[in-house]
């Protein structure tokens, strides 16, 4: 991932009152940078999200990725884009219940298969390889068998961190990956995000929190959609 630049973002949900989420908002946000977004609830800061996720492309102004305007890709190179580049944690863990830790993961590599072309696709066996070795990472390799509903909070987000890396993106996008965490746990997983920018990754985490957002490098504050 190379530098991002938003200009002049400006995104109106409501066109009769004009009431913007987000104000002429201008962000650069640096290869490798850990980047805290924090705000109320309501300030854009999810909005923020899902456009720097390329998730949302109905908005106003600019999107650069290594000088490179998002808006000249077509649908199906957005696509490809953000499945091989872009990784999300939610405060959910928006983990599958009917499948094991270690499927939950494959199943990131299996969808990232069905846009890459027939040469670049990983096998069954490269995929389950692949999603073992980053299980045992993030610590679980004596839960990767185990469902959603036998793991606690903190081993969940872990399984969700790690199906976000599995394909190793350039950036990992967090909504309040530590929302529904204690503080133990919370800062267990600040831990593991901490580590994963060590190494390189782009981390950008929306937060209410200002302790959680006080453990990334830089951070910026959303107020009626504006920076501040």
């Amino acid at each position: 991932m190379e530098k991002i630049l938003l200009k002049n973002i400006s995104k109106t949900f409501d066109l009769a009152t004009e009431q913007k989420v987000l104000d002429n908002l201008n962000l650069e946000i640096a290869s490798g940078e850990m980047l805290a977004i924090t705000g109320v609830s309501g300030s854009g800061k999810s909005t923020l999200l899902y456009i720097l996720g390329l998730l949302d492309h109905d908005f106003e102004g600019e999107y650069y990725i290594d000088d490179k305007s998002i808006q000249s890709l077509s649908d199906k190179e957005l696509s490809l884009y953000r499945s091989k580049s872009v990784g999300f944690v939610y405060q959910d863990f928006n983990l599958i219940k009917e499948l094991s830790a270690i499927d939950n993961v494959a199943m990131s590599l299996k969808i990232n298969n069905l846009v890459l072309d027939r040469r670049s696709r990983l096998s069954r066996k490269e995929i389950y390889e692949k999603s073992t070795e980053t299980l045992e990472k993030l610590g679980l390799k004596d839960h990767m068998k185990k469902h959603p509903g036998q793991l606690s909070g903190g081993q969940q987000q872990r399984v969700a961190i790690a199906r976000s890396i599995v394909k190793k993106p350039d950036m990992i996008l967090a909504d309040e990956p530590t929302g529904a965490l204690d503080r133990k746990t919370s800062a267990d997983i600040m831990n593991c995000l901490l580590g994963l920018n060590d190494e390189g990754m782009t981390i950008i985490i929306v937060t209410h929190d200002n302790e959680i957002a006080g453990k990334c490098r830089r951070k910026v504050k959303l107020v009626d959609g504006v920076l501040v």
